[in-house]
C-alpha cells in the first residue's frame, strides 16, 4: 500500500532524480520507524556525486506534507558520522542505517549505508580527567545558581533549571558512554522502551540515573524541582568520583 506521504515525497524527488549529479535518496525518521504523528515531517537525504562542491538543506510543503531535505556529496557522510561520534550522537548514521532507499543509481547510496552500519556499533570516547573535573564543576555551579532564583520565585528559574538539567544529561552521558539526543526526545529516551526499540537506541546504561532524571521532568514546583535536581547532581558526583565545593581546584597548563 502506498501512503499519501509517499506520493508527496515522490513528487518532491522528481525534480532531483533527473539531475546527473544526484546518486540517490533515502527517506528516514519517524515515517519509517512507525512513530510518526500528525505533526511529523518527512525526512529525506539526497546523496550527490563527490565532485559537487556544495550542500543544501531546506523545507518544502508538498500535498500538505512538510518535507525536510538534506542534499550532500556522498563523502560528507563520513564526516557527519565522525562528528556525531565525537558528540555522542548516532542520529545521522541511524537515519541511513534504518532508512529506506528510494533510489540508488550506481551503488553510491548503498556505500553510504554501509558506512553508517559500520559506525553505529562503535563505542563513544570517554572524557579525560580534565574534562571530567570541569563537568563536575559546571554541574555544581549551575545548581548553586538556582538557589537564589528559587528564593525569589524568579520567572527565570525554569529557563535556568532546564539548561542545568540538560547539562547534567549531556555531561554524565559522556561519562558513561551514553548517546546524546535532541532535548525534545529526552523524556521518551529516558522512559519509553517502545520508542527506543523503534529507533534502535540503547537505554541509558544506568537505570537509577534515568529514574532520577525522569523525576526532574515531572514537577512544576520550583522547590521540588530544585530538590530533585540536587539529588540527581549528588548522584552523578558520587558516580564521577566525588565533588566538594570546599577546596575544589583544577590546575592546567597556561597557553
Amino acid at each position: 500500500m502506498v501512503h499519501s506521504w509517499e506520493k508527496a515525497l515522490d513528487r518532491f524527488l522528481l525534480g532531483w532524480k533527473g539531475r546527473k549529479y544526484v546518486k540517490g535518496a533515502v527517506v528516514c525518521g519517524s515515517r519509517i520507524t512507525g512513530t510518526a504523528t500528525r505533526f511529523s515531517d518527512i525526512d529525506v537525504h539526497i546523496v550527490m556525486d563527490d565532485k559537487i562542491k556544495w550542500r543544501e538543506r531546506g523545507l518544502k510543503i508538498v500535498d500538505g506534507y512538510l518535507i525536510e531535505y538534506f542534499a550532500n556529496p556522498a563523502r560528507m557522510y563520513r564526516k557527519y558520522y565522525a562528528e556525531g561520534s565525537t558528540a555522542n550522537s548516532r542520529s545521522v548514521a541511524r537515519m541511513f542505517a534504518q532508512g529506506r532507499v528510494i533510489f540508488d543509481k550506481d551503488g553510491t547510496v548503498a556505500r553510504v549505508v554501509r558506512w553508517a552500519r559500520h559506525t553505529i556499533p562503535k563505542p563513544f570516547r570517554r572524557p579525560d580527567r580534565m574534562s571530567l573535573e570541569n563537568a563536575k564543576y559546571r554541574m555544581w555551579d549551575s545548581l548553586d545558581g538556582l538557589q537564589d532564583l528559587v528564593a525569589r520565585r524568579s520567572p527565570g528559574f525554569w529557563h535556568s533549571y532546564y539548561l542545568a538539567f540538560d547539562g547534567v544529561i549531556e555531561q554524565y552521558g559522556r561519562h558513561v558512554g551514553a548517546e546524546s539526543g535532541a532535548p525534545v526526545r529526552t523524556w521518551q529516551y529516558l522512559t519509553d522502551a517502545r520508542y527506543r526499540k523503534a529507533h534502535g537506541i540503547d537505554p541509558f546504561p544506568e537505570p537509577k540515573f534515568a529514574a532520577l532524571a525522569a523525576a526532574c521532568m515531572k514537577t512544576r514546583d520550583m522547590k521540588t524541582a530544585h530538590r530533585r535536581l540536587s539529588r540527581l547532581v549528588a548522584h552523578v558526583h558520587r558516580r564521577m568520583g566525588g565533588f566538594s565545593a570546599d577546596g575544589w581546584r583544577l590546575r592546567s597548563k597556561a597557553p
